[in-house]
């Protein structure tokens, strides 16, 4: 996924958050673990010139938010939700990892809570 172009990589978020939050597939959210972090940093510099130090500023961050964006807007409710989420607390670099995206890019991206009270 580290190469691949924008809409490529927006695509493959939809097909993984799909397949995530169909009840009848149930792929866990938790694969993510097998993404190598290392190699999307040392392909890209780091996500490019603009993202120098930034954590998951690159063609991986938009991969894991766009998907963290779609399951939220995709699962029914909370208990769907921490479903979804809660194994990822078994693997503490990737629940880490996983709270650093949703923190930083996709909270800030998020409707006010006045406006979809149900997403929040």
């Amino acid at each position: 996924a580290h190469t691949y172009g924008l809409r490529a990589i927006v695509g493959l978020a939809e097909l993984c958050a799909g397949l995530i939050s169909a009840p009848g597939i149930g792929l866990p959210l938790a694969i993510i673990r097998f993404i190598r972090f290392g190699e999307a940093d040392a392909a890209h510099g780091d996500g490019g010139a603009g993202n120098q130090g930034k954590p998951l500023g690159g063609i991986l961050g938009l991969l894991l938010r766009h998907m963290a964006e779609s399951l939220l807007r995709r699962l029914p409710d909370a208990d769907a939700v921490a479903g979804v989420f809660e194994p990822l607390a078994k693997y503490e670099d990737v629940r880490e990892g996983m709270l650093l995206v949703l923190e930083g890019l996709v909270k800030p991206r998020l409707p006010p809570r006045s406006a979809e009270p149900l997403l929040w």
